[in-house]
């Protein structure tokens, strides 16, 4: 089955009026399951789709939907979550992303976006939740990306792990979280490890390979964000022999305001512009 020009409304007080919209969208189906009242998607293909998150000044999130079921009762093999509809159980085994948009917008903030999208998102087998690969753009920052999504359960945060890499290898940040939709928080732990700052920031913009020295940079940090803030504690960095332990809570577009400690010596900072705050902390 096909379909072009497909369209999904977004919710209620979004920015944009469609939070789905795609050139064409794939569908093929298991015919015998129907019998037996299941919808089995052995694949979905999204071409040229552009999504559209958002958080409403009403606090209402685009990605809430009715709940979803666990169990694979009835569903075939490998056929991953099923999705409760009026009349129909839905199971789907692969989606297939090609030159996506994903773009997501928190309440009176500005739109951030990940452009020419090509993912491939897999179950893992039923009731388990769905492995993914593919690569992208940011502020066309070229990255690649693999990851796994938990078992969906209505009203139970989510387990979400992923890898985003730099070209060559120049810096790596995994992330490991539990995502609860309903709240629209996620609470977990990142990691940034790169064999040269320089070449980390060659990588992300090559006028930038000179603010950061030829050493080695790792930072970790447990992770807490909604749909207004993030916030990352216990933050431990070490660029080189030189270490450093803070805190990151933004309080504004401008500042960073909290304390980190130079080789274990606390220094107060409220006055650092954002785009020079990690050269000033270093």
């Amino acid at each position: 089955l096909s379909a072009r020009s497909v369209r999904v409304a977004n919710v209620e007080g979004a920015v944009e009026p469609d939070m789905i919209r795609m050139a064409e969208l794939r569908l093929r189906l298991a015919v015998a399951p129907l019998l037996r009242g299941l919808v089995s998607l052995t694949s979905v293909t999204l071409v040229e789709p552009e999504i559209a998150l958002e958080t409403t000044a009403q606090g209402r999130s685009s990605w809430s939907f009715a709940k979803a079921e666990d169990g694979p009762s009835g569903a075939p093999e490998g056929s991953g979550r099923r999705f409760r509809a009026p009349f129909f159980d839905i199971a789907v085994e692969r989606i297939t992303i090609i030159d996506g948009v994903l773009a997501w917008r928190r309440a009176g903030g500005a739109a951030e976006r990940l452009d020419a999208l090509d993912a491939e998102i897999r179950s893992s087998g039923p009731a388990s939740g769905y492995r993914l690969s593919g690569k992208t753009r940011y502020r066309e920052i070229p990255l690649s990306f693999t990851g796994s999504i938990g078992r969906i359960a209505g009203g139970t945060p989510v387990p979400i792990s992923a890898t985003l890499a730099l070209p060559e290898g120049a810096a790596t940040l995994k992330t490991s979280l539990r995502l609860d939709a309903t709240e629209a928080n996620a609470v977990g732990s990142i990691e940034l490890t790169a064999a040269s700052a320089a070449a980390m920031a060659r990588a992300v913009r090559p006028g930038m390979a000179g603010a950061l020295p030829d050493r080695p940079l790792a930072i970790e940090s447990a992770l807490e964000a909604d749909g207004q803030r993030i916030e990352l504690a216990e933050l431990k960095l070490r660029l080189g022999e030189t270490t450093g332990e803070g805190r990151y809570v933004p309080l504004d577009e401008k500042n960073l305001v909290g304390w980190v400690a130079i080789n274990r010596r606390p220094i107060l900072r409220s006055d650092i512009p954002s785009d020079t705050r990690f050269t000033e902390i270093m």
